[in-house]
């Protein structure tokens, strides 16, 4: 979700192929609200991005219920594996402080702003059970791309990917053989 974010950026600063396809999972490209941007911009925010802040939130972090929780708050149902791999990857000192740094200075605005400008041929693929980033958020962004669909994968949250792996699969298969051929 937040790679979709970063490809897209890289296409609105031309470091891509003009011919390149994109395909963005659960796309998270929602600017939050001007008074949360407001509060994340002030005192609050300077909290949140600070070492000792994001260390707190990663000892949280490694609690495995809490990473259950958060897991379960996707609307996405992973096997006990996948959420042991999730557990694994959460815990894991490194990728938790690049998570919350990158969280804690997120600042979509410029590029939800720059997304008519990118004339990719791009494909979001979405669960339909999203609860972290909402389907309409990937319908929206589209609308504002020039050459972007939405494909909705039904009965999938958020971690579409790790459910239906044969269908978001296919999905991207798809979208390079139509990229090649039209190329």
């Amino acid at each position: 979700s937040a790679g979709a974010a970063v490809m897209l950026q890289l296409a609105a600063d031309g470091a891509l192929a003009p011919a390149a396809a994109l395909v963005g999972i659960n796309a998270a490209l929602q600017a939050p609200h001007p008074s949360v941007r407001g509060v994340m911009q002030g005192p609050v925010g300077d909290l949140f991005r600070s070492r000792a802040a994001r260390a707190v939130a990663r000892g949280a972090g490694t609690f495995a219920p809490v990473i259950e929780l958060l897991l379960a708050s996707t609307g996405s149902r992973l096997t006990k594996e996948q959420e042991a791999a999730y557990v694994r990857t959460f815990t894991d000192p490194e990728h938790a402080e690049a998570a919350y740094a990158m969280m804690a200075n997120w600042d979509l605005a410029p590029l939800v702003a720059a997304l008519p400008r990118i004339t990719h041929r791009t494909l979001f693929i979405v669960g339909d059970r999203d609860a972290w980033v909402p389907p309409r958020v990937a319908h929206d962004a589209a609308a504002r791309l020039p050459h972007a669909r939405v494909i909705t994968i039904g009965g999938a949250g958020h971690l579409v990917h790790e459910e239906r792996p044969g269908d978001v699969a296919s999905q991207i298969l798809t979208a390079f053989r139509e990229s090649t051929s039209a190329s």
